[in-house]
């Protein structure tokens, strides 16, 4: 109320001031100031001014005869307007708390298709800024009307106020000019957009079929049904694009002309890496070197694949740590699929121990095949087999082999295992260790001389040279 007050006292002022100033007085043929004797014109210096600085004192002779009829239509009018826009501020006050309290907690979900729109959250605050925006257009218009109106009350202000009429009048009818000249371009969109959406129905249909199974084609996996759509949804969605352009309105202008050149600058500049991604992802899709729930190893990264998209892939580790590898960054390093082998044959679990060899090495297969027979998760047929991978200087490195069928669990497989291992060859008495030997001289003892060795009977010649140069 304080603000539409102070609104009030301004435009009642504004209205006084417009009203107190005159129109101005026109000369009479023949009145004009005549200079001296010699011909000369004196020129007043007012002679410029629509009225005289005297005339201000005699401001009450100079206004119309309708003059406090205008003062008072334009109070009246005030007076409308402010009760309007206080009407106006209430409605919107009350049909917002409306569309808040009510109408916001009982409008439900939207579903179409794969594309939920939050009823409670995203329609709700939609009907707000409609809310807002319709108080905001309403009381722009009382605004536009009024200020004409109030302009053509005096005078002084009657031809601004034709102006601003003949402006605002102008806008409205080009604008709807240039409306329904545009409604066949706009048809022919709904139209062309109708035909697309109907198309990507199709398209979408076929493509889940395959991937459920029920639709099977020679040399296509099912695997490869949702990304092939998601592919052929851009194209779809760039050649709708492609059509569509030359009907927008301004298609053809400069200032069109400059945006689109601008916004290619940009995407040439900064999707270059993006392309990357999209190009690895299309090719990791239809290579199938994973799919989601596979256990991987992607450079350092060991995981389960939660995420594939064009863009990126997202890796869980075993501590519970999402990694998100760049797709182009997984096309270039070598990627391990533990989950992929136990689709043709059994994932392998495997595990190195070191023991010396004063144990028998049959005792020591024996041994390692019982403790993978204990550890739960390990499969008894196929039977476990051990590997004698290296002989060394004092011990011998033996290989346990494995099989599972869980090799998302294979972190703590191995740790089981270990375990059975310890307590295995700790109750045949056999220590788990790899025994060194070190030699230890004097400083001062000198290395005793290498031993002779006797020349064969086609060197004794060189052997003979050789003896005769003097040591040194």
């Amino acid at each position: 109320m304080r603000g539409q007050a102070r609104l009030f006292a301004v435009l009642v002022c504004v209205s006084l001031a417009l009203a107190w100033v005159p129109v101005g007085h026109a000369q009479e043929p023949g009145a004009n100031a005549t200079g001296n004797q010699t011909g000369n014109e004196t020129v007043n210096a007012s002679a410029d001014l629509p009225f005289n600085a005297t005339d201000l004192f005699d401001a009450p002779e100079t206004l119309h005869a309708n003059v406090w009829v205008a003062i008072g239509s334009l109070l009246v009018a005030t007076t409308v307007l402010l009760g309007m826009l206080f009407v106006l501020s209430r409605a919107h006050a009350s049909l917002h708390a409306y569309v808040k309290q009510v109408a916001w907690r009982k409008l439900p979900d939207l579903q179409l298709g794969a594309f939920r729109v939050d009823g409670a959250g995203v329609v709700g605050k939609l009907l707000e800024r409609i809310v807002d925006a319709a108080r905001t257009i309403l009381a722009l218009a009382l605004v536009l009307i009024y200020i004409p109106f109030a302009l053509s009350l005096f005078e002084t202000t009657e031809v601004l106020a034709d102006r601003i009429l003949l402006l605002l009048f102008q806008n409205a009818s080009s604008f709807w000019r240039a409306f329904t000249g545009y409604v066949p371009n706009l048809v022919f969109i709904l139209f062309v957009a109708t035909v697309t959406w109907a198309v990507l129905k199709v398209l979408k249909a076929g493509f889940w079929e395959i991937y459920r199974g029920r639709i099977t084609l020679k040399g296509f996996y099912p695997s490869w049904g949702p990304p092939t759509y998601t592919l052929l949804r851009f194209v779809v969605l760039a050649f709708l694009f492609v059509i569509i352009l030359p009907k927008l309105p301004g298609f053809g202008t400069s200032s069109f002309q400059g945006i689109s050149l601008f916004i290619g600058a940009l995407v040439a500049l900064g999707a270059s890496s993006a392309m990357a991604n999209v190009m690895a992802g299309v090719m990791l899709t239809y290579t199938r070197a994973f799919s989601l729930g596979d256990r991987v190893k992607i450079a350092d990264t060991v995981g389960d694949v939660i995420e594939r998209t064009l863009l990126v892939t997202r890796i869980r580790t075993i501590k519970n740590v999402d990694v998100t590898v760049p797709n182009s960054q997984v096309l270039s390093s070598h990627v391990l699929n533990y989950s992929r082998s136990t689709e043709d044959a059994r994932f392998i679990l495997t595990t190195e121990v070191s023991i010396g060899y004063d144990a028998p090495w049959r005792d020591v297969h024996e041994l390692l095949k019982q403790a993978a027979r204990e550890t739960e998760g390990l499969l008894e047929d196929p039977e476990p087999f051990v590997l004698q991978t290296k002989l060394g200087d004092f011990s011998i490195v033996y290989e346990l082999n494995a099989y599972t069928e869980k090799p998302e669990a294979m972190t703590r497989l191995r740790s089981n295992l270990h375990q059975h291992i310890q307590d295995t060859f700790a109750q045949a008495g056999v220590e788990i260790l790899s025994p060194a030997h070190r030699a230890y001289r004097q400083q001062d003892e000198a290395l005793p001389p290498p031993p002779m060795q006797a020349a064969a009977p086609a060197d004794d010649e060189r052997s003979r040279r050789s003896r005769r140069v003097p040591r040194r």
